[in-house]
């Protein structure tokens, strides 16, 4: 469990329902995949009866300043034109995409993967070794809108940015935010984040559920539907493609119709 996520529940009642369990696990879930280490912390607050979704991130110092060309590559003006001869191989592409977006991609000669030329009259030199080719601030602007709209609710499309310099906030709903949802979150916000006891969290980590009985009969497709597999991290058990398969003709009473065929072979042999 991570100890920066923290989804809360406004229901004092039942404040560790399995959807808020859910959450936690997808949240942390995304957030290992975009790999910010600038994120402090996460604080999601849900209502399911409103419902809303809040979302709150702090994000701490960390990220490196702006790459420009002049950085990561050497820029020489030379008789047959503006020689770039890169340094710092990592950013290449972006260097690329850069000056194909600004001169043309028919105005870029690549003399080879570390060296390109282009013509003296179509960018002042100065400003072409100023240029920034890549903002680390805006790569992680663009990864946390990506990272909040996968874990918002589908449906919740009605939105209301309540950001400020130090923290990004977001609440989301399905219908007009209203005044008492954000009196409500405010006030779960003045208290410490309360974390989800790991042992609750435990109950999560099992093999897939099912909404139907395991000796009723299905075709596969109605079994790929009803099956319900719970979120996939590393921390859950998953069926692997053969037992999948095995799953669904034993359901079907595939297996059973192959052991009744070999044991009329065994007979005719006979």
């Amino acid at each position: 469990m991570s100890t920066k996520v923290f989804v809360e529940s406004v229901d004092e009642k039942d404040p560790f329902e399995y959807g808020i369990m859910a959450y936690q696990v997808i949240t942390e879930y995304y957030m290992n995949d975009i790999q910010l280490s600038v994120i402090e912390n996460v604080r999601i607050i849900i209502d399911h009866e409103a419902p809303f979704f809040y979302i709150q991130i702090q994000l701490g110092k960390g990220s490196e300043a702006p790459k420009r060309i002049n950085d990561i590559a050497e820029v020489e003006k030379m008789e047959d034109g503006i020689h770039i001869t890169i340094r710092d191989e990592t950013y290449a592409p972006q260097l690329l995409r850069f000056l194909w977006a600004k001169i043309g991609r028919k105005n870029v000669d690549q003399l080879d993967r570390w060296e390109s030329v282009i013509p003296h009259e179509i960018i002042d030199l100065s400003l072409l070794r100023n240029s920034v080719i890549f903002d680390p601030v805006q790569v992680t602007m663009d990864k946390l809108s990506d990272f909040i709209y996968r874990i918002v609710p589908e449906g919740f499309r009605v939105q209301m940015n309540l950001s400020t310099p130090e923290l990004l906030k977001f609440i989301f709903s399905e219908n007009p935010i209203e005044n008492e949802w954000l009196d409500k979150v405010y006030k779960i916000l003045e208290r410490p984040p309360r974390p989800i006891p790991i042992k609750l969290l435990e109950t999560l980590k099992k093999a897939p559920r099912y909404i139907h009985s395991l000796d009723k009969k299905l075709d596969r497709a109605s079994y790929t539907r009803k099956i319900l597999t719970p979120w996939k991290t590393y921390d859950f058990e998953e069926f692997s493609t053969k037992q999948r398969v095995d799953a669904v003709k034993f359901l079907s009473g595939q297996v059973k119709r192959k052991k009744k065929k070999k044991e009329k072979k065994k007979e005719n042999t006979k």
